[in-house]
């Protein structure tokens, strides 16, 4: 059956109106028509798209129009407009090509204002080092149905983003010190990017990688141990996160089982409430260097590698991340983490 499409989805597809390659039996006009009616855009899908690399062009076009990227330095600590397309908007900024960049890239139905993972993440390295710090927000070009999430606006954004990342290398920022950041499934857009442009080069950490999807699918485009020099990921839940070790260092954290503090199992918020807890734990190590936390997952440090399983016993700084506080048990206490 084919599915069912909101009419904002087939105003969306209407626009971008550019389609992929397709099979010799198809005439030239016809791969650039995308359809608009559900049916038939459920056959195109099925025909055009292979998998996430092969996406329309002007999808890729109007996601590096519609993409909203801040930066914010040490210098100023109010956004900064940045357009992914040109280095005008850069070079007018507080930009500095000799300190690191550091891109995050926020959830599904997410953003990256005071709240958000991204934005607790900007103040954390900005309290602790001079970097420039860049927020992705894609949230113009989320649609809802995963399935066309996945195919379209995964690889559409990643390309907006790896257009970043191009408009940086171009004036003078050093690509090794680059790192890519992204939750959940930001971190499957941020591995396209990575993959695209920085590859063998730069940083590439997961915050509970998205799985669904993804997990079973190994010929599909997604966050692996090679999109970057380095990768990392930090994994607390199994869904919507994923079970399977897929960087160079893989954190998992109690086991992918409901995190501290968190409500039932059964509960949706509930594995919303696990998942930000791996935003949490980074942001905590940043800010504590010292901490037993960050002697385990140590953010700067690309020399570790492997499987790594902790358990940890009690919330970590849940108040930086939007959708925690009201889920989690109150009260911030640091306790013991250890290896397993």
């Amino acid at each position: 059956m084919a599915p069912s499409l909101s009419p904002a989805i087939l105003t969306l597809f209407a626009v971008v109106g550019s389609a992929a390659n397709v099979g010799p039996s198809q005439t030239k006009e016809s791969r650039n028509v995308v359809p608009t009616t559900p049916n038939a855009l459920a056959i195109w899908l099925a025909t055009n798209i292979v998998n996430t690399s092969n996406i329309p062009e002007g999808m890729a076009n109007l996601a590096k129009q519609r993409v909203v990227v801040n930066l914010y330095t040490s210098n100023s600590l109010d956004p900064e407009r940045i357009y992914t397309n040109d280095s005008s908007s850069l070079l007018a900024s507080s930009f500095n090509k000799s300190h690191p960049c550091k891109i995050c890239v926020h959830r599904t139905n997410g953003d990256t204002q005071p709240g958000s993972c991204c934005y607790a993440l900007k103040d954390a390295f900005l309290t602790m080092a001079q970097v420039n710090m860049f927020l992705v927000d894609w949230s113009t070009m989320d649609i809802e149905n995963i399935e066309l999430n996945d195919v379209f606006t995964v690889a559409a954004v990643g390309e907006a983003v790896a257009a970043l990342v191009d408009v940086l290398r171009d004036n003078g920022a050093n690509t090794s010190a680059v790192t890519l950041i992204g939750d959940n499934q930001g971190a499957q857009i941020a591995a396209k990017a990575s993959e695209k442009t920085l590859s063998p080069r730069g940083i590439l950490w997961g915050i509970d990688v998205q799985g669904v999807d993804y997990d079973g699918t190994p010929t599909k485009p997604r966050f692996n141990r090679n999109a970057a020099g380095y990768t990392a990921a930090i994994h607390t839940t199994m869904y919507p996160g994923t079970s399977e070790a897929v960087a160079m260092r893989d954190i998992f954290v109690n086991y992918g089982s409901v995190q501290p503090g968190c409500m039932s199992a059964l509960s949706v918020k509930a594995k919303e409430c696990s998942s930000c807890y791996a935003c949490d734990l980074l942001v905590f190590s940043i800010l504590n260097p010292q901490s037993p936390v960050t002697s385990i997952i140590q953010p700067d440090n690309t020399s570790m590698q492997g499987v790594q399983r902790i358990t940890t016993s009690a919330p970590q700084a849940r108040q930086h991340v939007r959708s925690c506080p009201s889920l989690v048990i109150p009260g911030f206490v640091l306790t013991p983490v250890r290896n397993n």
